[in-house]
C-alpha cells in the first residue's frame, strides 16, 4: 500500500516542477505532515469524518487563520491525489472551510510613506538605492524577490514600466515619472551593470526596517508596501481580480 507520505513526495515533486517556490513548498509540506501524522500514515483513513475531527481538535490549540491554512492546504492536496487517480472522490469535497476572522490588513497611510520617502533623502548612494526601491514598490506592487530579481536590462526608463517575474511568471507593470527620476539617480549614482539593486530578498527587508526605525515606524515591513498597492487600488475601484 502507498503511504501518504510516499504520495506528499510525489506532490513537493509536482509543486516544484510547477515552480513553487521553496517557501510555498516548504508550508504545505508541513500541513501535509500533521496530516500524515493523524492519519498514521494510511490513505485509508483519509475520510471526511476522519478530517473534520482533526480541524476540531486543531482548533482547539492553534489560531483559526491557522487552522483555515491546513484546510486550504489539505484541499488541494487531497485534489491532486483524486487527479492522479490515487483517490476515487475527494473527501473534502461537500465540506466546510473552518471560519477565519477577518483582520484589517495593514498598509501605510499618506504620512507614513511620506515620513519613509523622507528617511531616505540623503545623498548616499544607499540613499538614491533605496528610495529607488521602496519608491519602485509603492508603485507597483512587487514582491520583495521579484524587485531582488530586477536586472538593468528589466527596466525601461523611456517607457516607465519594469518587467517582474515572480512565482513562475512575468509581468510588465508601469511605475510613475517620479519613481522614474529617482530609479534614474540610483543608476547614475551608483552604475548598476547585473543586478539592479544588488540585494537579497532578505536584505531588502532588512533595508526595509532600517528606513523604517529611523521613520519611527517600527511595526511597517517591506509586504505593506504591496498591500497599501492593493489598497490603493481597491479604493480607486478596481477589482480583486
Amino acid at each position: 500500500m502507498t503511504t501518504i507520505s510516499r504520495l506528499a513526495t510525489s506532490f513537493a515533486r509536482t509543486q516544484k516542477a510547477e515552480g513553487k517556490s521553496p517557501h510555498t513548498i516548504k508550508l504545505y509540506g508541513d500541513c501535509i505532515l500533521r496530516l500524515i501524522r493523524w492519519c498514521e500514515d494510511d490513505p485509508s483513513n483519509l475520510t471526511r469524518r476522519n478530517l473534520t475531527d482533526f480541524y476540531a481538535v486543531r482548533a482547539e490549540t492553534v489560531a483559526p487563520a491557522t487552522v483555515w491554512t491546513d484546510w486550504k492546504v489539505h484541499r488541494v492536496f487531497l485534489q491532486w491525489l483524486v487527479d492522479e487517480e490515487e483517490l476515487t472522490s475527494h473527501p473534502m469535497a461537500r465540506m466546510k472551510a473552518p471560519r477565519q476572522p477577518s483582520r484589517p490588513v495593514p498598509v501605510l497611510s499618506e504620512q507614513d510613506i511620506a515620513r519613509l520617502l523622507a528617511a531616505c533623502s540623503g545623498r548616499l548612494r544607499r540613499d538614491k538605492r533605496d528610495l529607488a526601491i521602496i519608491r519602485l514598490a509603492l508603485d507597483t506592487g512587487a514582491r520583495r524577490g521579484e524587485l531582488a530579481g530586477l536586472t538593468v536590462a528589466d527596466l525601461d526608463l523611456d517607457e516607465n514600466v519594469v518587467r517582474l517575474t515572480g512565482k513562475g511568471k512575468t509581468r510588465i507593470v508601469p511605475f510613475g515619472s517620479k519613481t522614474a527620476m529617482v530609479l534614474d539617480r540610483h543608476m547614475r549614482a551608483n552604475s548598476p551593470t547585473g543586478s539592479l539593486f544588488g540585494l537579497t530578498p532578505s536584505g531588502m527587508s532588512q533595508m526595509f526596517k532600517e528606513r523604517a526605525r529611523a521613520a519611527s515606524l517600527p511595526a511597517a515591513h517591506f509586504h505593506m508596501t504591496r498591500h497599501t498597492v492593493a489598497h490603493r487600488w481597491m479604493a480607486a475601484g478596481g477589482s480583486e481580480t
